[in-house]
């Protein structure tokens, strides 16, 4: 972060620097456990080829409860990396907004508001729904698609949880337009089903890493000369 805060202020920077870690942390835990599943899924093929039908099974019941507890574990790691990231997401882009609308600096209750607990679908579809051409005044055009295909892709993985939501899963208290925009997706999850951020968590780190970018690059934009 760079030493002159400009408009920025100074618990706004401090927010950000700790979100940014955190999702530095999650991402490289996530990555990890996803890794370890599919180099256990791999073994458990290797161990099918080498022992067949021999009478002691020891070997392959081993690498059996070692790959289950793996993929056991996924979940509940994905789950708590969507929720940070996503939160961190939203956090650095309500710092840009505010910035690119000339809007006060956020309140140190605002920022925990934001940071500490995820977004719901409402406030993500709309986030994301926020262009390059009115995000991103301060980067070359050139920039800008890059960015929107990013957030497009956020949007269509909400569009399609949002689907999840208000038609597959009747009986749930999602079932309409009207609510479906207070969710938030790791709580529906938990009601059964494939996990509706599952496909999510990576375009949405990437995301919640790009801000702290492109708040520095809207401050050197919009520095005053010789400062």
């Amino acid at each position: 972060m760079p030493d002159a805060l400009g408009p920025v202020a100074q618990v706004e920077w401090d927010a950000l620097r700790s979100l940014s870690r955190s999702c530095v942390f999650l991402r490289s835990e996530w990555e990890l456990t996803r890794a370890q599943s599919a180099r256990l899924m791999a073994q458990v093929d290797v161990v099918d080829d080498l022992t067949p039908d021999l009478p002691f099974a020891h070997y392959r019941q081993a690498v059996d409860e070692m790959c289950n507890a793996a993929l056991a574990s996924e979940n509940p790691i994905g789950e708590i990396t969507w929720r940070h990231a996503s939160a961190s997401a939203m956090a650095g882009f309500a710092v840009l907004h505010r910035l690119v609308k000339g809007a006060p600096a956020l309140t140190v209750a605002e920022l925990k508001e934001l940071g500490g607990q995820e977004p719901t679908l409402g406030q993500m579809c709309e986030a994301f729904s926020v262009p390059a051409s009115v995000l991103l005044v301060a980067r070359e055009h050139s920039m800008w698609l890059p960015y929107d295909e990013l957030r497009e892709r956020l949007l269509a993985g909400l569009r399609g949880a949002r689907l999840d939501l208000t038609s597959s899963r009747t009986g749930t208290p999602f079932t309409t337009e009207a609510n479906v925009d207070g969710v938030r997706l790791s709580a529906a999850s938990r009601l059964g089903g494939e996990p509706l951020w599952e496909y999510l968590v990576e375009p949405v780190l990437d995301f919640a890493e790009q801000m702290p970018y492109e708040i520095v690059s809207w401050l050197d934009h919009n520095a005053s000369p010789g400062a």
